[in-house]
């Protein structure tokens, strides 16, 4: 991941994301870097949630969910989006062939919502 940030090959970015403004392509890479720093940071201000059942806390893990950050609206028009601190690791997500590499991965992705508050626009390319 350290690597992917630090050349940051624009034409994948390019491919995954589009063409955008400036800004907009400077602010992915701000969030990719919020994460990246929340993923290694000695003292994290998160926490991993193993799910072994979709019950309780992990009620909502569903058949196709890896793993999940929950989050709550605020505010007369529900505009404050507040993340909450707990990264669910579902069922799913402990029976995927190279499960060590593909946690992280998922790991990273919910820390890109619980540091940006972004939300998941699709999980394939058309």
């Amino acid at each position: 991941m350290t690597r992917a940030y630090r050349t940051w090959d624009k034409k994948l970015f390019t491919k995954w994301f589009g063409k955008s403004t400036p800004l907009s392509n400077a602010n992915v890479r701000i969030r990719f870097k919020k994460a990246m720093d929340m993923l290694y940071e000695r003292n994290k201000v998160w926490e991993l949630m193993c799910c072994k059942k979709s019950t309780g806390a992990c009620k909502t893990c569903g058949k196709k969910t890896l793993a999940y950050v929950s989050y709550f609206k605020r505010g007369s028009t529900g505009t404050l989006k507040y993340s909450n601190t707990h990264i669910r690791l579902c069922p799913l997500s402990f029976d995927r062939t190279y499960k060590e590499v593909k946690i992280g991965m998922t790991m990273f992705h919910e820390l890109v919502h619980m540091s940006s508050g972004v939300g998941d626009k699709g999980y394939s390319k058309r």
